[in-house]
């Protein structure tokens, strides 16, 4: 008796779908909008600069950080987008590479 072994039933045709998707959203969307942003605040921040005073001053400089961590944390979030549709892609190829493989050895039969 054979025993069946251990494993993952992928659709691979929702992954391929699936895999475009982060990279189309890093392109299109979140690598255009976090250049925007880094443009915008390349001069620092402005926040509070017509009402002097030390709470004012203590809350831009706040601001400044957390806008700071903001931009780092999408770098981030592209970085990880774009190594999860790396990763998809390679999982792909290698489905198809061994797809191809058993058609080749006449082990693959049409459903």
């Amino acid at each position: 008796m054979d025993a069946k072994q251990p494993g993952v039933d992928v659709d691979l045709g929702g992954l391929r779908m699936f895999a475009d998707s982060p990279r189309t959203e890093t392109e299109q969307d979140w690598r255009p909008g976090a250049s925007r942003a880094n443009l915008e605040l390349d001069h620092g921040t402005r926040f509070g600069l017509a009402c002097p005073g030390g709470r004012i001053t203590a809350t831009g400089s706040l601001f400044g950080i957390v806008l700071e961590q903001a931009l780092g944390n999408t770098a981030r979030q592209i970085e990880a987008a774009e190594s999860l549709a790396h990763d998809i892609e390679a999982v792909l190829a290698k489905a198809n590479y061994a797809e191809a493989g058993i058609r080749s050895a006449g082990d693959w039969a049409p459903a």
